[in-house]
């Protein structure tokens, strides 16, 4: 009886443990968005997905001409065609210059290049800790006021303000935060 007891309190102790907020990871962000041409077809996707301290962007597109093209996060949520100017500048919330190989960047919203293959396809994951899906954290990035823009050309990292990558080919307004277990 004495083990009954015993066993039952320590499931108890551990079932509350469990339960408890503390040791409750809190769900992970998610942002979606559709990347369009200026002539509205869809093109690719994209998605942040905060992850701890840091968020995962990805962007798959399809259609675009190969090569490298610049990706950037940007400030305004627009993406009116033909050239994607409403959506604004970079996300910055820091006032920095463009680029990781400027000294006085980069900002928030700087990506890597992404790659299209021949075949007019291509993806890229990046991870990066200057952007947070989270509210209340430093470099917090408001789906209601921003895009994804996809250049014509590649970036320099370090020519400011957008990397010498040319026009906006496409654009993706992120869709609203989903709460999301890793």
């Amino acid at each position: 009886m004495r083990y009954a007891v015993t066993s039952f309190a320590a499931l108890l102790l551990a079932a509350c443990t469990a339960a408890s907020p503390v040791n409750q990871q809190p769900p992970a962000r998610a942002l979606h968005g559709v990347l369009r041409d200026a002539q509205q077809r869809e093109v690719g996707s994209v998605e942040l997905l905060e992850r701890g301290d840091s968020t995962l962007v990805r962007v798959r597109v399809r259609g675009l001409a190969p090569g490298e093209h610049g990706v950037h996060i940007h400030a305004q949520p627009r993406c009116e065609g033909p050239d994607f100017s409403t959506a604004g500048g970079h996300f910055n919330p820091e006032g920095r210059q463009h680029g990781t190989l400027n000294a006085e960047g980069p900002h928030a919203g700087d990506l890597p290049n992404i790659v299209v293959r021949q075949d007019s396809t291509g993806d890229m994951a990046h991870s990066t800790a200057r952007i947070s899906l989270r509210p209340d954290a430093p470099g917090a990035f408001d789906a209601a006021r921003g895009a994804v823009v996809v250049h014509a050309s590649r970036d320099d990292m370090r020519t400011d303000p957008s990397g010498a990558s040319g026009a906006r080919v496409a654009c993706a307004l992120l869709g609203a935060p989903t709460g999301r277990r890793n």
